[in-house]
C-alpha cells in the first residue's frame, strides 16, 4: 500500500505544481515539456518495436 501511495504521488504532485506557476512561465515552458514528452514516447515505442 505504501508503494502505491508513493507512485501515485510521484505522478500527481508535479501536475499540481502547475497551479502555482505564473501564467507567463506556464506559456513559456509548456511547449518544451510537451516536446520532451512526445520525444520520450516516440523513443519508447521505437525501442519496443525494435526489441531493444
Amino acid at each position: 500500500m505504501n508503494n502505491q501511495l508513493i507512485l501515485w504521488s510521484m505522478m500527481l504532485l508535479p501536475w499540481l505544481t502547475l497551479f502555482l506557476m505564473k501564467r507567463d512561465d506556464l506559456k513559456r515552458f509548456m511547449p518544451v515539456g510537451l516536446l520532451g514528452a512526445i520525444t520520450s514516447m516516440i523513443a519508447a515505442e521505437a525501442g519496443i518495436s525494435l526489441k531493444l
